[in-house]
């Protein structure tokens, strides 16, 4: 079986694939930089924090298995999957630069190359999910519009509107009644005709 081209993929499935890869190298930059010195003299995320290392590397994780299921390997994931990476991730690490952890702080504690790698990864797994989010919202305001457009089938024995500007059709006229007959006058309508009683016997 052929491969299928990315360009031959509908936009929506280019969108989607896009935002998986994106949110897919994030998590995989995001989990190698932990083992990247963070601060000065060789301070790793693992060694700097005390829990929020572990925070991340489980983020990571989530969010690779979540871009994993999406790619239709393995059982789905919901959609929590990644957007919980993708919004905790960043404030975590944003954290990390404007309130160094305990075993950063002092002087000479610049930030290195490992939390700007995994600031740059959890700013990708951002970005990947806020592509898959303009998809899926593009998705619902399509399907709305196509039910909105959609004809409602008539109910049966209801009347047929009249359309704006249209007189409505006449009332036709009372079929004339027979002559000898009697008409109630009240109705319009034909009276019955009783049979008369001979009083003669």
């Amino acid at each position: 079986m052929a491969a299928t081209s990315p360009a031959s993929l509908p936009a929506d499935a280019r969108n989607r694939l896009v935002g998986m890869l994106l949110m897919g190298v994030g998590a995989i930059l995001l989990l190698v930089s932990l083992f990247l010195d963070w601060f000065e003299p060789g301070l790793s995320a693992w060694t700097a924090f005390e829990v929020w290392d572990l925070v991340l590397a489980a983020l990571a994780l989530m969010a690779l298995a979540g871009v994993v299921s999406r790619l239709e390997f393995g059982a789905r994931r919901p959609d929590s999957w990644l957007l919980l990476p993708a919004i905790v991730a960043p404030v975590v690490v944003i954290g990390a630069l404007l309130n160094h952890p305990p075993a950063a702080q002092g002087l000479d504690q610049d930030p290195m190359i490992g939390i700007w790698l995994t600031l740059a990864g959890s700013l990708l797994m951002a970005l990947g999910a806020l592509a898959a989010i303009a998809r899926i919202s593009v998705a619902l305001d399509r399907a709305g519009a196509s039910v909105a457009r959609s004809p409602v089938p008539p109910t049966p024995g209801a009347a047929t509107p009249t359309p704006p500007g249209t007189a409505p059709p006449a009332t036709p006229p009372p079929a004339p009644a027979t002559p000898g007959t009697p008409t109630d006058p009240a109705l319009g309508e034909e009276s019955p005709t009783r049979p008369t009683r001979s009083i003669f016997r």
